[in-house]
């Protein structure tokens, strides 16, 4: 059961364009500040002591064997979350 619709006039122009209140261009700026200030926040992590300690303190985390057993309960190490 296939419609024909004679009209000219259709749901939506093939030159219409969505109206987001922003143009793309703004939206990829806001993006890229975003991002930048996320890595000025790391940079300025990155170059304290307590990244470092946070890095030990991860690695001796994750180096530590466990010997599981049927029944044990178990949690995700710390830093291994996602």
């Amino acid at each position: 059961m296939t419609e024909s619709f004679e009209d000219e006039t259709s749901a939506v122009d093939s030159d219409q364009t969505l109206d987001t209140g922003t143009g793309i261009e703004d939206f990829y700026i806001a993006m890229q500040q975003a991002r930048e200030e996320q890595f000025k926040a790391y940079r300025a992590y990155a170059g304290s002591e307590r990244y470092a300690k946070h890095l030990r303190s991860a690695l001796s985390s994750f180096n530590e064997t466990v010997e599981l057993e049927v029944g044990d309960l178990v949690q995700w190490k710390t830093f291994l979350r996602n």
